[in-house]
């Protein structure tokens, strides 16, 4: 184990777990948090999110981070598959391809 890895197993060994989520739900819920629009956009270019989809394609109308990230999506968005054989995976997140042969 190299020293970089050692010192993050620590750190995050030491950190108040309880605390620090507390301390990220009320930032995502805050609609007074400062970097509130700043951490959306970084958001929204980081993971490629499609404003597009949503109800609501201006990210600075949600009042706080948390309703960005429950948005409601516009129904044609995301169709529901309807084939038979095929999964039907209602979340937000890209398909990787399987690892251990067919599902």
């Amino acid at each position: 184990m190299n020293m970089t890895h050692w010192f993050k197993v620590i750190l995050l060994y030491l950190l108040p777990h309880h605390s620090l989520s507390r301390i990220v739900q009320w930032n995502a819920r805050c609609r007074h948090f400062p970097l509130r629009k700043s951490i959306t956009r970084w958001f929204i270019r980081h993971y490629n999110v499609d404003m597009s989809e949503a109800l609501e394609p201006d990210p600075e109308a949600y009042p706080d981070f948390n309703s960005f990230f429950t948005r409601a999506l516009r129904p044609e968005a995301r169709p529901i598959v309807q084939n038979v054989g095929h999964i039907c995976c209602p979340a937000d997140s890209t398909d990787l391809p399987p690892t251990s042969g067919p599902v």
